[in-house]
């Protein structure tokens, strides 16, 4: 771990998670089993936008992220964090010049960065879950701009894991923003996983922030009552149509879906047709 600041163990402590698509800042009042966030902001920066085609970090990612970096430093140590952590993902960690930007931070923040590999990322993963559902059981599927971390976890405990370059941001660019073919890029590369993927019957764990806005929209078709997305579930079946249904609607329709941010709705369908394969591949009784 990075030594940034001086650690203070009952004091508060934060993460920055520098993403592929978002730089997102999380204060927690101080380390408990479950802490509560008392601070939570994100900034859309889209460092992995092109990496597919080039290799490198998006160049106007990097101001973007270093622009916001900038401020949750500044917003961390006026909360009297004792104790904050810079982590980075798939962007940083497959860019040829992910240590160029790791070493620039350094430079400029005097913060260093850890740059976490994908097994890692998805041991992660699987720990958040646990920590509010103890006893989980199926796969976890965390996807991100560049990445899609799985996780199989048996009745609490972890099993097999795989990260795949199938992140929307990356599904858009491999697909040549198609969102049926990048449905079929997906569906391709986890008929490999056959076995790992044999959760019929159980949960499948959607993580990460476009799942998320799926979720929202979820919410709103079936008039579910409670607006509260954490353990919000659905069958497969429904999950199938919803996932269908989103993965076809043109950039016009998705205009008209004002609950969900701009940055958001372009890579949705993209997200869609991800999590559509997963559902195929793995057939688990609920989402």
């Amino acid at each position: 771990m990075p030594e940034n600041m001086k650690a203070e163990p009952d004091g508060r402590v934060a993460v920055i998670d520098i993403g592929s698509n978002t730089v997102r800042l999380v204060v927690y009042d101080k380390p408990e089993r479950l802490p509560i966030p008392m601070f939570n902001e994100k900034a859309q920066c889209g460092l992995g936008l092109g990496i597919a085609e080039s290799g490198r970090l998006n160049p106007e990612g990097v101001k973007l992220a270093i622009k916001s970096l900038t401020r949750f430093i500044n917003l961390a140590e006026a909360m009297g964090v004792g104790r904050l952590d810079l982590v980075a993902t798939a962007a940083v960690r497959d860019a040829k010049d992910g240590d160029a930007f790791v070493a620039k931070v350094k430079k400029k923040f005097g913060l260093g960065v850890e740059v976490l590999s994908g097994a890692e990322e998805a041991r992660l993963a699987a720990l958040g879950l646990l920590s509010g559902v103890p006893d989980a059981d199926g796969l976890l599927g965390d996807l991100g701009g560049g990445s899609l971390d799985l996780v199989t976890i048996d009745k609490g405990a972890f099993g097999e894991h795989a990260t795949l370059p199938l992140g929307h941001l990356r599904l858009i660019e491999a697909s040549d923003g198609d969102a049926a073919k990048a449905g079929e890029i997906v569906a391709k590369r986890l008929a490999g996983l056959k076995d790992m993927l044999n959760m019929e019957g159980r949960a499948f764990y959607a993580v990460g922030g476009s799942w998320r806005s799926l979720a929202r929209i979820f919410i709103e078709q079936t008039s579910y009552p409670l607006h509260v997305i954490d353990n919000f579930t659905i069958n497969r079946e429904e999950a199938l149509r919803m996932t269908r249904l989103v993965g076809g609607l043109s950039a016009g329709a998705m205009e008209k879906i004002t609950s969900i941010s701009p940055k958001r709705r372009e890579s949705l369908p993209f997200a869609a047709k991800a999590l559509e394969a997963l559902l195929e591949a793995a057939r688990p009784g609920k989402l």
